[in-house]
């Protein structure tokens, strides 16, 4: 199996109750699966880290969502974000590179510039990247990470539809079966 990161945004904090139930459920069963989940906040915003196994991205992801949602009633996942957000540390341990190696490549002193546009402000103490793009930059062919940004995709339109358009929405399985085909679906 696959270990999948992403990060889910949430419609509201977890109360101090639900993340012992949500503990309860990712851990403390015999078929506990695995996975981890750490809710906080970002930038203001509720949200989770997600380090969790599956045969698939949207796999994962419907498990997460409903790991979280049926631990915390009223708690919605609203969004889903599969292309992690790093920092010239996690580039450097991603690419198998030294540190100083990614700090000449963002200053363009490697490679004639073009290095892309960090995610924070320009004058923030610690600059952070999108994986994808640092990944496309130097030429990494990542199909994990390109069928995670796929179905991200699919699983946000789904959470849109299920938030405006609940009954045209269909079931995780369903979406599951028209994104991955029949054999791959269970």
């Amino acid at each position: 199996m696959t270990q999948h990161e992403f990060r889910v945004i949430l419609s509201r904090e977890l109360a101090e109750n639900e993340l012992d139930g949500l503990a309860e459920r990712i851990y403390g069963t015999s078929d506990a699966p695995g996975g981890d989940i750490f809710p906080g906040t970002t930038g203001g915003v509720p949200d989770a880290g997600v380090y969790w196994p599956g045969q698939s991205f949207v796999h994962a992801a419907f498990e997460v969502i409903g790991h979280l949602e049926e631990a915390a009633a009223g708690l919605t996942v609203t969004r889903i974000e599969s292309d992690p957000i790093v920092n010239q540390q996690e580039i450097a341990e991603r690419m198998g590179l030294t540190r100083e190696s990614i700090r000449l490549a963002i200053n363009g002193k490697v490679r004639q510039g073009g290095f892309p546009v960090p995610v924070t402000a320009p004058s923030a103490s610690r600059r952070m990247w999108r994986w994808s793009e640092v990944a496309a930059w130097y030429g990494v062919n990542d199909p994990v990470m390109w069928e995670a940004m796929r179905a991200a995709r699919a699983v946000n339109a789904w959470l849109d539809l299920r938030e405006l358009a609940p009954a045209a929405a269909p079931t995780p399985a369903v979406l599951i079966k028209a994104l991955l085909g029949e054999r791959e679906a269970a």
